[in-house]
């Protein structure tokens, strides 16, 4: 049996709008079906293995309604070149979590 575990490396970085405080405003609801929404989105490029972001794992976490992206390590981008694009696919407002990375079999 083969486990997969993530190992993440050197950056973490948190996108947070100014228009998050006003995030208030927006139903948690509607809030969560735009994560929701994102992270779908992610995982499909996952599938499909969609080389213009290079991604690893994709989750929500909900405690801090944060979209969580992990970029591989080996990506040619830098992170906040691939936050600028996630930024640009799912909007300003939606805050962003990336960490670079790989998973492992163990």
């Amino acid at each position: 049996m083969i486990a997969l575990a993530a190992v993440i490396i050197s950056f973490t970085a948190v996108m947070v709008n100014q228009s998050l405080v006003e995030a208030g405003n927006e139903k948690t609801g509607d809030l969560r079906a735009r994560l929701g929404n994102a992270h779908n989105t992610l995982t499909n490029m996952m599938i499909e293995q969609d080389k213009d972001i290079p991604l690893f794992m994709s989750y929500v976490d909900e405690k801090t309604n944060t979209l969580v992206v992990g970029i591989d390590e080996k990506a040619s981008g830098s992170p906040e070149e691939y936050k600028a694009k996630l930024a640009a696919m799912f909007g300003e407002n939606l805050r962003l979590r990336i960490v670079i990375g790989h998973f492992e079999e163990t």
